[in-house]
């Protein structure tokens, strides 16, 4: 998994930078009062999704990714769609390690998107969510 994210890194890095900003995703969170069990965090994350791109975004999945590929994938929303220019709340409660959750309050947990764009492609993107207090 680190190999292919670094291939990923290169890629983005290599991407001219109009491509790039054409193919922006980003998204915000809200993490729930935190439930400790033993060495883990029981939490109700609810994320906006913001579709910067000209995809019309269906079918797509949206994974919540460990730091670590060796460590499964903490949660998945299937079946998501988000048109250009508009966005869409995802909600999920999750367990995660705690020094998972510690970590998320300074950088954010990261996010997985794959979908197939209008010309059959699978398309991959790596997003960091931010926190944001108030309404998402």
């Amino acid at each position: 998994m680190k190999v292919a994210l670094s291939l990923l890194i290169c890629f983005l890095l290599l991407l001219p930078a109009s491509a790039q900003q054409a193919s922006t995703f980003t998204a915000h969170f809200q993490a729930g009062a935190p439930v400790t069990k033993d060495a883990n965090v029981q939490v109700t994350l609810t994320f906006r999704l913001y579709n910067s791109t000209g995809d019309n975004v269906r079918g797509a999945t949206v994974k919540l990714i460990p730091p670590y590929a060796s460590i499964p994938v903490y949660a998945t929303f299937s079946e998501v769609a988000v048109a250009p220019g508009e966005s869409i709340v995802l909600t999920q409660s999750v367990t995660v390690p705690q020094r998972e959750f510690a970590r998320w309050q300074t950088s954010g947990p990261k996010l997985a998107l794959e979908y197939y764009n209008a010309d059959g492609q699978k398309v991959g993107r790596l997003i960091s969510a931010k926190a944001v207090a108030g309404a998402l």
